[in-house]
């Protein structure tokens, strides 16, 4: 009787014939996936760095801003000493240059999805990169602020510290991601609002630390003499006053940095700081010591008579008849409470 089965050579010549198959199939198949990621990474850096020239034009028709280079670190885009902002959805670069001539873009060099993209003139080439495949695995992993529960209340209350990692953009960082700390002051239903545990490093009016202004938050500016600012030439205005570009900068750093479109900055006000009228504030010295470690400008009673700063000795704040002194920049910061994680 016949029986229905295979041969043991019939087996092994068929097993043969698929493992043949199999050597052949698969550089194939790599290749292929390989050349897809190749067309998305390039295609996702030509849309990105004409999105991005199309934010420097509206910027240009607002200011005089042409720049010939970009510099993007950590993600974040800065032009010259602007930072840009510009976050757009999709696969963004997380390092690299671009430069552009007369409001075109003439070659960019840059590290996305782990590809390490450039365009001269009209050749455009991607290559995996080590650098850049680490640089993609970092940031796929998504950053939050952290708090210290001072009073082990298990929730974010008035005094409670709060650490938030930022990418620095400036050549002149020691490292490329900081960690800048703030005091709760208070928080809303979907809120935090928390006040910079030092003065930003904006200015060098005395030479009396060996530092270089980042506009970050710096120890060693203390209110007076390093790394202080006029509140403006001419206006007491905070919304028109060129403080206001120090405090939003570093509003767009922070908020590029932990993925917070909500972040705003702003000065200190009067009622933060306990005013009962335009004409009076409390002696701070009854109040959280932190909230006069340092001398800094408020944008409290903004107006023609003066403007408001806290004094590091908590002793009172005093009201200028002008603004000719040089006081430190001292952030509020509001961000949702979903970027702070328990700790």
């Amino acid at each position: 009787m016949k029986k229905n089965g295979f041969t043991l050579i019939e087996l092994l010549a068929v097993i043969l014939i698929l493992g043949v198959i199999a050597l052949i199939a698969t550089p194939i198949i790599l290749n292929i996936g390989d050349d897809s990621k190749k067309t998305s990474a390039t295609h996702s850096a030509h849309l990105y760095v004409h999105g991005l020239m199309n934010q420097i034009m509206v910027d240009k028709i607002k200011s005089d801003f042409n720049p010939t280079e970009c510099t993007i670190a950590n993600g974040n885009v800065s032009c010259g000493t602007k930072s840009i902002d510009y976050n757009p959805s999709g696969s963004k670069p997380t390092s690299g240059t671009i430069s552009f001539s007369n409001g075109d873009v003439t070659g960019y060099d840059l590290c996305i999805m782990g590809y390490k993209v450039i365009k001269n003139v009209d050749t455009v080439t991607a290559t995996k990169d080590s650098i850049c495949t680490a640089q993609n695995s970092n940031t796929s992993q998504e950053q939050k602020c952290t708090y210290v529960d001072n009073d082990s209340s298990s929730s974010i209350t008035r005094g409670d510290k709060v650490s938030c990692p930022l990418s620095c953009t400036v050549s002149n960082c020691s490292n490329s991601t900081k960690t800048e700390s703030f005091y709760v002051m208070s928080t809303t239903q979907n809120s935090v609002i928390m006040l910079s545990e030092y003065n930003l490093n904006v200015s060098e009016n005395e030479n009396l630390y060996s530092g270089t202004p980042i506009g970050y938050q710096d120890s060693h500016v203390v209110g007076f003499d390093y790394g202080t600012v006029k509140f403006d030439s001419s206006s007491t205005q905070y919304n028109s006053a060129s403080i206001k570009g120090y405090v939003d900068n570093y509003a767009l750093a922070l908020r590029n940095s932990i993925s917070e479109s909500n972040a705003i900055g702003r000065l200190i006000t009067g009622e933060e700081l306990g005013c009962s009228s335009p004409s009076y504030c409390p002696n701070l010295t009854s109040v959280d010591s932190w909230l006069y470690s340092t001398s800094y400008w408020s944008s409290y009673n903004n107006s023609d008579s003066g403007i408001w700063c806290v004094l590091f000795n908590g002793n009172t704040v005093l009201v200028l008849n002008n603004n000719s002194d040089g006081f430190g920049v001292r952030p509020v910061i509001e961000i949702s409470s979903s970027a702070i994680q328990a700790p």
